[in-house]
Order: C-alpha cells, then sequence, then structure tokens
C-alpha cells in the first residue's frame, strides 16, 4: 500500500510541554497531521525523516538555539518555518527573519492566529510553487505585473502607479514572504546607502496598497512586519 500524505503535516519543535499539547490538539482538530520534538537534535532527525509541510520552531530550547535550526533547515529545505519566540525585541525578530524563518507570533499567542498564519504559509507555499508565465512577467489572482511595460492590471483596469511604487511592488512580489527591512528597500529603490526617515518607505507602502487594494486584492497582501519592514504575502495570513 502506497504511504499517501493526505494531510498537511505540521512538525512542532517545543520544549514547553503544556504549549505544545493545546497547539497539537488546536491543529489536529483543524485536520492536520502533528509531530512534536522536545529538543532541537529529535526535531531536525523527525524533519529529515517526515518532510514536514510546516515548522513551528521555537526560539528558545534547552540544547539548541532556534536561530541554528533554522539555519540547518534552510540548508537542506524551503519548508515555511513559522518561529515562536518569548522574546518581542526588534532585534530578536530581525535574526529569526534574517536566519531563514517565515513568520514569528510572540508567546502568548492566540491558537487562531496561529491557524492562520499556518494557513497562510501554506498557500504561499502553493503561490510559489505555481509557473510562472515570463521572467518580465507576474500574475497574481486577476492583477498582472509586467516589468516590460511597467504596467499593472486588473482584470481591464490600468491601475497607474509612479516609477518607485512600482519598482516598490515588483521588488516585493518577485520575493514572496520574503521579509525587506525598511532599509534594504530605501537602498534598492531609491539607490542611497542611508535611510534618515523611515516614513519615506512607509509613505510609499501607504500610497501602493491605496491603489491595488480591493476585494480581490487585499491590502494585507502587503504585510507589515512591526518595526521589521514589508513583505508581498500571497497567503494573506
Amino acid at each position: 500500500m502506497t504511504d499517501r500524505k493526505l494531510h498537511n503535516r505540521i512538525l512542532i519543535i517545543e520544549d514547553d510541554r503544556e504549549i505544545a499539547r493545546l497547539v497539537e490538539l488546536r491543529l489536529k482538530s483543524e485536520g492536520f497531521e502533528v509531530l512534536h520534538s522536545e529538543t532541537g537534535q529529535d526535531g531536525l532527525f523527525k524533519f529529515s525523516q517526515n518532510e514536514p509541510d510546516v515548522l513551528i520552531l521555537d526560539l528558545m530550547l534547552q540544547d539548541m538555539d532556534g536561530i541554528e535550526i533554522c539555519r540547518q533547515v534552510r540548508k537542506r529545505s524551503n519548508t515555511p518555518v513559522l518561529m515562536l519566540t518569548a522574546k518581542s525585541s526588534e532585534v530578536d525578530k530581525v535574526l529569526g527573519i534574517s536566519s531563514g524563518a517565515d513568520d514569528y507570533l510572540t508567546k502568548p499567542f492566540s491558537l487562531n492566529e496561529l491557524v492562520a498564519r499556518i494557513r497562510g504559509l501554506i498557500r504561499r507555499c502553493h503561490y510559489l510553487s505555481a509557473p510562472a508565465k515570463s521572467k518580465e512577467e507576474i500574475v497574481f489572482d486577476d492583477m498582472v505585473v509586467d516589468s516590460k511595460a511597467h504596467s499593472v492590471l486588473k482584470g481591464n483596469r490600468r491601475i497607474h502607479l509612479t516609477v518607485k511604487e512600482f519598482e516598490l511592488l515588483w521588488l516585493l512580489m518577485s520575493n514572496p514572504g520574503r521579509v525587506f527591512t525598511r532599509e534594504e528597500l530605501f537602498t534598492k529603490i531609491w539607490k542611497k546607502q542611508s535611510l534618515v526617515d523611515c516614513r519615506t518607505v512607509d509613505v510609499h507602502v501607504n500610497k501602493l496598497r491605496k491603489k491595488i487594494e480591493d476585494k480581490s486584492f487585499s491590502s494585507s497582501m502587503i504585510r507589515t512586519i512591526h518595526k521589521v519592514g514589508y513583505c508581498f504575502d500571497p497567503g494573506g495570513s
């Protein structure tokens, strides 16, 4: 009999047994297949043996640092990583994202939000695996972004963007799920090394959202990562 995975498989690496138990119960009730490890070493072994669809990773474990685990996972897989952390500082969030994590939640967190984030990561994977029409064109829902023509179409309607707004949209949509800091966006779009005022980036993102958002493309697709930056999130979590 062929071993077929009928449900999305989630691996939890978390040494707090009560948190792990609550998360596991909720995810199973949502139809997920759930595996759990209390240590980083066992978690890496189960990861290599079971090919999970999403990895939920605690930042602070007894035997290994969550950042190092995430880096090791990234060397072998593009599986989405959702990092759980008791730390809310900007530095820890940036470290988690830069090590390869796709998303993070700060403890204590809502189980409803956790489920929504997981579903968003899975949808993002489906988006990434969809074949692109060309390197000069990005299609999402009914929106077509053409880099050669510098045009954005939603259905039959043309959306007029400034040069910077278009470059910002193209950069984010070309790297779905990747979090860009405000400094990175400023360097890449404005071609300057020093970001004096982060409001320059924020203002352009807000204007871009107002132009592209509607019922089929909500502003949550360009997601704000608090105190870090922005990313294009096709999962819309």
